[in-house]
């Protein structure tokens, strides 16, 4: 009965060790997940600005098209 209580005291004890250290590793997760969403957010509203220049850039041909006739 001893022995049992004893490793059952030891693992309790390292339950708590591991529990410490990922709590510790929490704030790092958080801050990691922060990081990437940012990165995400970012690269989205890039995207969106390439988009829009695209637009334009076909809106300027069009109408540089239209506005100018080739004889062939």
């Amino acid at each position: 009965m001893e022995q049992l209580q004893e490793d059952r005291g030891d693992k309790l004890n390292r339950l708590r060790i591991v529990e410490k250290e990922k709590n510790a590793l929490e704030d790092k997760k958080r801050e990691a997940e922060d990081y990437l969403r940012l990165q995400n957010e970012h690269v989205k509203a890039q995207l969106r600005l390439w988009q829009w220049y695209l637009w334009k850039c076909l809106l300027n041909e069009e109408e540089f098209l239209s506005t100018h006739t080739y004889n062939v």
